[in-house]
């Protein structure tokens, strides 16, 4: 990948957490996270969001898995808040709607964009100094299945994140 479609990437990965970060603000659903979250300060003290991913073993699907996660980001260095809506409602269906909500206007193509990005990342860490050993084997399968679009991507609403798994 060249540098300019690099530059490229990360620009529009900024503009889909600005567009998370304002669909957050405003349906209200950033209040309602940050009151049910045992850390979280005053609303006022949140300035954003970023995209983090997780690599395992899904202990749902015993399959190995990426995870495409929003932290909620404070002014100050200190510990995230992520969206844990089974905190605002228990209803699956409620949990879905928000989570949608959440993620409006981020498409199929920008969610794979986000998971290419989060992918090198992994397999990058992993040339470059070496992950765990359950991560780097993990990220070796992973890794091409993510570039040749050989995945699954399923929304997990209690979260309000993907999770990404190869195809059988």
């Amino acid at each position: 990948m060249s540098e300019t479609d690099k530059k490229a990437r990360k620009e529009r990965i900024n503009a889909l957490e600005q567009l998370v970060w304002q669909n957050l603000k405003t349906s209200e659903i950033l209040a309602k996270i940050l009151e049910k979250s045992a850390h979280a300060d005053d609303i006022s003290r949140y300035v954003g969001v970023k995209f983090w991913a997780e690599i395992s073993v899904s202990r749902e699907t015993y399959k190995k898995a990426m995870w495409i996660q929003i932290f909620i980001e404070h002014d100050t260095p200190v510990q995230p808040v992520t969206p844990k809506l089974y905190r605002i409602t228990q209803d699956a269906e409620e949990q879905r709607l928000l989570s949608e909500r959440i993620w409006d206007g981020v498409t199929p193509e920008d969610l794979l964009l986000i998971i290419k990005a989060k992918a090198d990342m992994f397999h990058k860490r992993g040339e470059e100094r070496g992950l765990d050993i359950d991560r780097d084997i993990i990220i070796k399968k992973l890794y091409p299945a993510i570039m040749e679009g050989r995945i699954t991507i399923e929304l997990l609403s209690d979260y309000a994140q993907y999770r990404v798994t190869m195809l059988e």
